[in-house]
């Protein structure tokens, strides 16, 4: 059962490596991606190249750590080691437990100062809680 969840999970979180690395945007508009956020849009308009730049580098950043994590995550759901699978899964919890603490308030607050042009934010924040 555990492999076949974490290949679930790789699959879903592939989605959001395809946004971040290559902006292929498999959700529908609007997703949660930079051209969703109104700064990004703002900086647009404004040209300011560096600030743009900088978003878009960690945008492929963030990318490129779902990447590792999730080919990591698919090699140790295959090992018949169980303190590694178990040590995987509690890795995957604590890190994942981490956007309570530091995403989840961030994006609460961008929606009520209308920095986000999501539909679903609402949605989103009463799923997540």
């Amino acid at each position: 059962l555990y492999p076949c969840v974490v290949v679930i999970f790789v699959l879903l979180e592939m989605i959001t490596v395809l946004s971040c690395l290559l902006e292929i945007h498999v959700v529908p508009e609007p997703g949660l991606h930079l051209g969703t956020f109104s700064g990004w849009k703002r900086m647009n308009e404004e040209g300011n190249g560096t600030a743009i730049r900088t978003m878009v580098f960690y945008e492929r950043w963030l990318g490129s750590n779902k990447m590792l994590m999730s080919i990591l995550t698919l090699i140790t759901a295959f090992s018949k080691e169980h303190v590694i699978r178990i040590s995987t899964c509690i890795a995957i919890i604590g890190t994942l437990s981490l956007y309570f603490v530091n995403m989840h308030p961030l994006l609460h607050e961008m929606h009520e100062k209308n920095e986000l042009e999501m539909p679903q934010v609402p949605r989103i924040l009463q799923l997540l809680v």
